[in-house]
């Protein structure tokens, strides 16, 4: 991966390119991840369901009933 950075990144612009993606990526999935959970608990989804599907994937680790870590 290092090697990859370094035939990537030549410019400070690139770096900046790359902070700003990553800082709107994390954004996107703060957002994404509050709006399951909102939908979780106002019943929009089906946590039997969700929980088995995401389950099946391994990504995500459940603590209860609406609650949930992404390990992605």
């Amino acid at each position: 991966i290092i090697l990859f950075f370094s035939l990537v990144i030549k410019k400070l612009e690139d770096i900046e390119k790359i902070g700003s993606i990553i800082k709107k990526g994390s954004v996107l999935l703060a957002v994404l991840y509050i709006l399951v959970i909102l939908l979780l608990l106002f019943g929009k989804i089906d946590f039997a369901s969700f929980y088995e599907k995401q389950n099946d994937i391994g990504e995500i680790m459940f603590r209860n009933d609406s609650l949930f870590i992404y390990k992605g």
